[in-house]
């Protein structure tokens, strides 16, 4: 899964992104840091943190850009 997101703010800012399971439980740690103004790309390979392939089902992300939350 690939990911585009954009920080649009005019200064350096907290991003972290994550994916979770629908009991919402987190899979994966995409992104955490910070971040400049500017596109960016997050990827996913299907593999939870210990580097397991996760089993097939529905997965959402979740994301906080300078503390607003982003679900898709």
């Amino acid at each position: 899964m690939t990911l585009g997101y954009a920080i649009t703010a005019a200064t350096a800012t907290d991003v972290v992104i994550g994916v979770y399971d629908i009991s919402g439980r987190m899979v994966r740690e995409l992104v955490r840091g910070t971040h400049s103004p500017g596109q960016y790309v997050a990827r996913w390979d299907g593999r939870d943190e210990g580097g397991s392939s996760v089993r097939g089902g529905m997965y959402f992300v979740l994301g906080r850009i300078d503390g607003s939350t982003v679900q898709s």
